[in-house]
């Protein structure tokens, strides 16, 4: 419990009258010093009183990419048997340069009444943050004192924010369009449909466009429709992680410019249903199309810079497993890696596209299967990923 500016004041001006009554045994101040007493005394009993039987919860986080804003709704309910009045709901957003506090006046809330409450707040940074408990307090009847506690709290606490994404109109792969390299695959996705193979079993995920009515009659489970389509070899992007190469710091950093210029480039490829392969150069895992989007984004959220292998190092283990081609697309702030021999990677992709971050030396090639440039800062992202996929 708090003592405000107002309690101060009470409390001194009990303590100036009880001196005086001391000396004048007057029976108005004695009643006067009664008064005083028991506001201080209901002030302290009935805040606690009022926090108790308020649950509180999350009932959503909304996710969002960097520089856009979230939206967070709360819940607060009274599971007691009396009415509630005069409290706060103060709820902390956890944002990593500044925090933000949400505070909500109650002023009555009924037995087993529900509220609810939304506010929203900008994404800064990429990131998954934890919320802090969800606080209420509460300054009845008189102000004197405030308590305060942890309400009983249930439901989400965890934020997302995904990289940010800049807007490109198109993108141009060299791989695209080469039916020499296509090869064959089956799904039940409209509009790569190429002939049709039979039925099968429906599986999480598949489209109920395509569901096979009456085999699903006959047999008493969802059946679908199975086509077979040509895909197009997958787009590599490889992001250089190296702690030792990095420069900038916070939003600024060339880590961070590097997973937002992944990120625009997977979410292009995944709206024109393309396949791809996200790698980082300190992570074993390749995040490929064939996992959940959300669940792509959620992992570039928590990506950090780790390991120092150069990056020539890391493409050396990865060109076994680069399908014939396919494009390759290498974001690194290591300048030196212009030196790499890329003669071996020619012969295995269709394409190669470096893009150098925060190079104070300007890098520009431009060839049928491989292009170079560089992003300093001043420079417009956007543009520089035009110019960087542009035909």
């Amino acid at each position: 419990m708090i003592i405000t500016s107002e309690g101060i004041v009470i409390i001194l001006m009990t303590v100036f009258f009880f001196i005086i009554t001391l000396n004048i045994q007057s029976a108005f101040l004695y009643l006067l010093i009664s008064l005083l007493l028991s506001i201080l005394l209901i002030n302290i009993i009935y805040p606690y009183v009022t926090l108790g039987g308020i649950e509180i919860k999350r009932i959503s986080i909304s996710r969002c990419y960097e520089g856009e804003v979230f939206s967070v709704s709360l819940l607060v309910k009274n599971i007691s048997k009396y009415r509630k009045y005069l409290f706060n709901i103060e709820d902390t957003v956890p944002l990593p340069e500044k925090k933000k506090r949400e505070i909500f006046f109650v002023s009555v809330l009924n037995p087993l009444e529900e509220l609810e409450f939304t506010y929203k707040a900008p994404g800064i940074k990429r990131g998954i943050y934890t919320f802090p408990p969800i606080r209420i307090s509460s300054r009845a009847p008189f102000g004197i004192f405030q308590a305060s506690r942890i309400g009983r709290e249930s439901g989400e606490n965890r934020l997302v924010i995904y990289p940010g994404i800049y807007n490109i109109r198109n993108a141009f792969f060299m791989g695209e369009g080469r039916s020499e390299m296509a090869y064959e695959t089956t799904d039940v996705k409209s509009g790569h449909s190429m002939e049709f193979l039979g039925v099968r079993e429906f599986n999480p995920g598949d489209s109920l466009r395509f569901i096979h009515w009456p085999s699903t009659v006959k047999h008493r489970k969802l059946i679908v429709k199975e086509f077979s389509y040509e895909a197009s070899p997958p787009v590599t992007i490889l992001i250089d992680s190296n702690n030792k190469v990095q420069k900038g710091v916070g939003k600024e950093g060339t880590f961070e410019y590097s997973l937002r210029f992944a990120a625009t480039l997977l979410v292009y490829l995944n709206k024109e249903k393309n396949n791809f392969n996200l790698l980082v150069s300190h992570k074993q895992e390749n995040l490929s199309s064939s996992i959940v989007f959300e669940e792509i984004l959620l992992s570039m959220a928590g990506f950090n810079t780790e390991g120092n292998s150069p990056i020539g190092d890391i493409i050396e283990k990865i060109i076994p497993n680069l399908s014939y081609g396919s494009d390759l697309i290498i974001f690194t702030p290591d300048i030196s890696f212009r030196e790499y021999d890329f003669k071996s990677l020619l012969s295995r992709v269709a394409s190669i596209r470096v893009l150098f971050l925060h190079s104070s030396e300007n890098i520009s090639l431009k060839s049928h299967n491989m292009r170079m440039f560089t992003y300093s800062e001043g420079d417009n992202p956007e543009r520089v990923l035009i110019k960087l996929f542009a035909r």
